[in-house]
């Protein structure tokens, strides 16, 4: 009820963007009430969990200035597997001949058998995306994520109809709304809707269950604060199997490995993964407790000066 009324309140310049980013962070917040409430966790909410634990892909290597891109790229993802990581996501987009010898080079680091994931952030053009999805195939690729922006749903239809590599998208589609055409189309393979900007848990299950429909797999696209992490994995504990089988497609969760001290400052108990595999809470609600104190340390106060 309370979802419908806001996003009613905004609905003329509000469908998209900050609008429902905010909207998504006060439905999560009211989910976690309702979960301290019940004293029940919110994947048990949701319909119950389905699992305790889930593997992390560790996500990175961006592009640095001052340092050969290769050689930093391989050696962070080299270091990702030491700290026992299965799966890496690297960032390419910045042109297909350099992103090419990037993904070369994590290959040969990471070996055959550590998955790779390779993530545009919507910087090609169709006609790249196509050229780097053909002939990066030969390195086994799990997924190619965000080749196009995101309004170019014919684009994205045709990155997917004209290279071999699965294509994912979804974090930059706020709203059921916004996720119809692609999934009615079948812009992508993988789904990637993001928490806190796809609506919340609200609208979060009405989007899994379009996406169900079609049987896109959904792989929740995971980068912010321990808050964002914890709500993620809620989700991920209650996600059902697509499709329902003896041995289904396990999930893996997205777990960002940049330098951020503001990530898991912010809670009292720090979400990490050991040997690559995430625990996921049990406790009420998000299953975490806010460090109110390191809140007030990273606050900001701008200054703008007298105003006369």
């Amino acid at each position: 009820m309370l979802w419908q009324e806001l996003y009613n309140q905004f609905r003329d310049q509000g469908q998209r963007g900050l609008t429902i980013t905010a909207l998504s962070g006060i439905d999560v917040a009211l989910w976690d009430i309702k979960g301290k409430h019940f004293n029940a966790p919110i994947s048990v909410l949701l319909g119950g969990r389905v699992r305790e634990t889930v593997q992390a892909y560790a996500t990175g290597a961006f592009r640095r200035e001052g340092v050969d891109r290769v050689t930093d790229t391989a050696e962070e993802c080299a270091r990702h597997v030491a700290d026992g990581f299965k799966a890496v996501k690297i960032k390419i987009g910045f042109g297909v001949e350099e992103d090419l010898a990037v993904v070369e080079a994590v290959r040969q680091a990471i070996g055959p058998d550590t998955r790779l994931k390779i993530d545009a952030n919507h910087g090609y053009s169709a006609l790249e995306a196509i050229e780097a999805g053909r002939r990066g195939a030969e390195f086994d690729i799990d997924w190619f994520e965000e080749p196009v922006i995101p309004e170019q749903l014919d684009a994205y239809r045709e990155v997917r109809a004209k290279q071999p590599i699965p294509v994912a998208g979804g974090e930059t589609w706020h709203g059921r709304f916004a996720f119809r055409d692609p999934i009615k189309t079948g812009c992508v393979d993988i789904l990637q809707l993001d928490l806190f900007g796809a609506g919340g848990f609200t609208e979060m299950r009405r989007i899994a269950d379009m996406a169900a429909l079609r049987g896109e797999r959904v792989v929740p696209h995971v980068s912010g604060t321990a808050i964002q992490i914890a709500a993620s994995l809620q989700l991920v504990s209650a996600q059902l199997p697509n499709p329902p089988r003896r041995d289904p497609i396990a999930p893996i969760f997205e777990f960002d490995r940049m330098p951020n001290s503001f990530r898991q400052a912010v809670i009292t108990q720090p979400l990490e993964a050991q040997d690559g595999i995430m625990r996921i809470p049990d406790g009420p609600g998000l299953g975490i407790e806010i460090n109110r104190d390191a809140l007030k340390d990273f606050a900001f106060a701008p200054s703008f000066g007298n105003v006369s």
